[in-house]
């Protein structure tokens, strides 16, 4: 992995360095190219899993609009057939990397959630959103003292697909395929409202191995604990329901975190 992934900073630090490092906010997506003349652009897209070793990017104003040749080529072999098509991006001016030190660790996983977690709070305190994440690393090796590093790496990234510009591929590229098996279970990004996206959660994790389980057990905890005060009253029992049908449904994978979520919301 570690050829892998410093083949790829390389490559994004030379395309920073040469101008032509471009993103997609549409498509939430980086390419490379350069102007074909004529106001024409001429770019391929970057494989999936670099997306999350660019932590912050700065972008200029002006959007144009590109065509996508097709792929990145990785490490010389075959790129994978893309579609040619028309895309609105920016010029990507600026940008901090993650990943020139990292290892597949939980020191590295926190860092790697602290620093794309960084812009992010908790609704209900202000306090930082890495908070939430060590508090559900906590809930799990207070309880589930014998949990694996998978599991703990996984607790720590869980929400990092859904709340962040991270892909499933970064995930997978830096920290294995394990890990990126939990993330996924844990992941819910298609859904037209918040009530239909609780209808999937809680469909998607009951299917879910005793990793993920485990985790979203300790999450539901957490987030429980800290309901917004602004909320009315109808809209925390609401929430509270749903948080215990997610526990219930969890409860097979750990009787000591179940039972600490219904003492802690009595």
């Amino acid at each position: 992995m570690r050829t892998s992934l410093q083949s790829a900073l390389g490559s994004i630090n030379n395309m920073l360095d040469s101008k032509g490092l471009y993103y997609s906010a549409i498509e939430n997506t980086y390419f490379y190219g350069g102007s074909g003349g004529m106001g024409n652009f001429e770019l391929r897209q970057l494989p999936q899993s670099w997306v999350g070793l660019i932590v912050e990017k700065e972008l200029e104003p002006k959007l144009s609009t590109a065509f996508v040749t097709g792929n990145v080529q990785l490490d010389g072999q075959e790129a994978s057939d893309l579609e040619p098509r028309y895309v609105q991006i920016s010029k990507v001016s600026n940008a901090k990397l993650y990943g020139h030190v990292h290892d597949e660790s939980l020191s590295s996983a926190l860092m790697f959630a602290a620093k794309h977690h960084q812009e992010q709070v908790r609704k209900a305190s202000g306090e930082p959103y890495i908070n939430h994440l060590l508090e559900v690393l906590q809930l799990l090796t207070h309880f589930e003292p014998q949990c694996d590093e998978v599991t703990k790496v996984s607790a720590v990234l869980h929400d990092v697909v859904e709340d962040t510009t991270v892909t499933i591929e970064s995930v997978e590229l830096l920290f294995g395929v394990e890990v990126a098996t939990v993330v996924g279970q844990l992941t819910c990004t298609a859904s037209e409202n918040a009530e239909d996206k609780k209808a999937k959660l809680l469909s998607q994790i009951s299917i879910a191995g005793s990793r993920a389980k485990m985790i979203k057990l300790a999450d539901v905890t957490s987030n429980a604990s800290l309901i917004p005060p602004a909320w009315t009253l109808d809209r925390r029992e609401g929430y509270l329901s749903w948080c215990a049908k997610v526990a219930e449904t969890c409860s097979d994978c750990s009787n000591n975190l179940y039972e600490n979520f219904i003492a802690s919301t009595r």
